[in-house]
């Protein structure tokens, strides 16, 4: 009878703990973060979804130079994310899809494939990041 009970308190436990940290994960975006966009000669860019539904994408140029490119906010819907420019009433929409870090963006039949920040195997894009990053805080 001993052994039931605790068996009973351990599954008991284990199943309060897994609800606990299901509450814990808020539900938010998988988008929610920064995700670098690769492939031009000139630099890299990168997006940043925020939690507020808000995003920020920006471009380091080869040369040091940085840029943001856009601003606005965003929502999903589905498998639909839709990018609202500050200042503007366009918006834009996306088909996305999330596997093993990578986000791929698809509007009129082309695929933008970004990577998760901080798991790039390439690594110095990750620096490139980071320093501006640290740039932007000094302005």
């Amino acid at each position: 009878m001993k052994k039931t009970v605790r068996v009973a308190a351990v599954v008991l436990t284990l199943l309060v703990m897994c609800l606990s940290l299901v509450g814990c994960s808020g539900g938010g975006s998988p988008l929610v973060g920064k995700w670098l966009i690769y492939g031009s000669s000139a630099g890299e860019s990168w997006m940043e979804f925020r939690k507020d539904g808000t995003v920020r994408m920006e471009t380091m140029y080869s040369s040091g130079k940085g840029e943001v490119v856009f601003e606005g906010t965003y929502t999903v819907s589905d498998n639909t994310l839709t990018l609202y420019k500050n200042g503007s009433s366009e918006s834009e929409g996306y088909t996305w899809s999330i596997a093993n870090d990578s986000l791929s963006l698809t509007r009129d039949g082309h695929t933008l494939n970004l990577s998760r920040y901080g798991t790039s195997s390439t690594g110095g894009v990750n620096d490139i990041v980071d320093d501006a990053n640290k740039k932007s805080a000094k302005i």
